[in-house]
């Protein structure tokens, strides 16, 4: 994954971006939480690793990603939210 903060940091290192692959700037890593994680532990997760999005997995594989502005849309517009 990578993150804008990613980006940010080659830029301060002087990187010119376009010659480095993805895997060469991405956060080796990433904190993620699994599709089973109730919302108010992502939330928790979030604060403490200071990211704004989470990369969501399932049985170790990657599914999804959700922003905190994802989590916000649903407490304040429920009405759009929809469920599999």
């Amino acid at each position: 994954m990578v993150s804008e903060l990613d980006l940010l940091n080659a830029v301060v290192e002087g990187k010119e971006l376009v010659k480095f692959t993805a895997e060469d700037l991405m956060s080796k890593n990433p904190v993620t939480a699994d599709v089973e994680t109730p919302v108010t532990d992502v939330v928790k997760l979030m604060k403490e690793k200071n990211v704004i999005r989470l990369p969501i997995t399932a049985e170790g594989k990657l599914v999804g990603v959700v922003a905190r502005c994802d989590i916000l849309t649903s407490i304040i517009e429920p009405e759009f939210m929809t469920y599999m």
